[in-house]
């Protein structure tokens, strides 16, 4: 890991969700200061799964190493430089939780989670954007990439800001964030399914992941449930499956709305699905003598 520059102390930002008790145990045991962005709030109960903000004294030491390793499979790390001390940034962090999204709801925004970082700062706007960013002189994520990223920090972000001011968020930009999350989520559900290798880096499963979901929204899908049975069909029978036999008219059923994807596969002759699935199984097999040379 390299940090930009020497302004301020280092910190890291864990989302502890992603690892509840190896992270924590890791950090708690090895930083000098930890705090948790939930203390003092409603959502203190989380305990190890809250947003653990931590002071990076040596950042190559092998502590952070380890949690740098952990970000790569499992994204739940960024990195940044501030002048504040723990407890001043913590409590400027606290202000940016949580959203008034109307009707006296509010919603809890985990731009902690390095995957959901950029995308929350882009839609927050201009003005929400400069007093996040007022007190960091540097901050790094990784999220879905395979090296990291330096998150643009406008030069306005270091003069006046504007201390109070309320943070709300309209149908529209809540909107924005659930479709930059969408990928993420059904991947995690795939996951789940045992049908993505968890073992290998987070990288390169998204980038794979994303041909596929980019994929069906090409063909016009658009609801939750057909993007999921689009993708779990993917990976079951082949990239390639939705362009055999009756699955295209299948596909095309279920973007007119005439039944939902699943409905729509149901109606593809059983032995389609069965030639696919033994065209997997081919390709997965080694070739004779293969296995045992080995």
């Amino acid at each position: 890991m390299k940090t930009a520059d020497d302004n301020g102390k280092l910190y890291g930002l864990a989302d502890g969700a992603q690892y509840p008790e190896a992270l924590a145990a890791w950090v708690l045991e090895f930083s000098p200061e930890v705090r948790s962005l939930f203390e003092g709030l409603p959502e203190e109960e989380a305990g190890n799964a809250a947003p653990i903000l931590f002071e990076i004294d040596d950042a190559h030491s092998e502590w952070v190493r380890h949690v740098d390793l952990m970000d790569r499979y499992r994204p739940c790390f960024t990195v940044m430089r501030s002048a504040l001390d723990i407890d001043g940034l913590k409590i400027h962090f606290q202000r940016f939780l949580f959203a008034d999204i109307g009707e006296g709801m509010q919603v809890l925004l985990r731009w902690f989670d390095p995957r959901s970082l950029p995308s929350i700062v882009d839609v927050f706007g201009k003005a929400a954007s400069i007093e996040l960013m007022h007190p960091i002189t540097t901050w790094m994520y990784r999220g879905a990439n395979s090296e990291w990223q330096y998150l643009a920090i406008d030069e306005h972000s270091h003069g006046d800001h504007v201390g109070q001011f309320s943070l709300s968020l309209d149908q529209r930009q809540l909107d924005a964030l659930e479709r930059h999350d969408e990928p993420h989520a059904l991947m995690s559900e795939l996951s789940d399914l045992g049908l993505i290798d968890a073992n290998q880096p987070y990288a390169i499963r998204y980038r794979d992941f994303l041909r596929r979901y980019d994929r069906a929204v090409q063909w016009g899908l658009t609801l939750r449930a057909d993007l999921h049975a689009f993708c779990v069909a993917s990976y079951q029978y082949g990239e390639a499956f939705d362009r055999q036999g009756d699955i295209p008219s299948a596909i095309r059923l279920a973007v007119a709305g005439e039944a939902s994807l699943l409905q729509a596969f149901e109606l593809v002759p059983a032995y389609i699905w069965r030639d696919l699935m033994r065209d997997v199984g081919s390709r997965a097999k080694p070739p004779d003598g293969q296995e045992a040379d080995r």
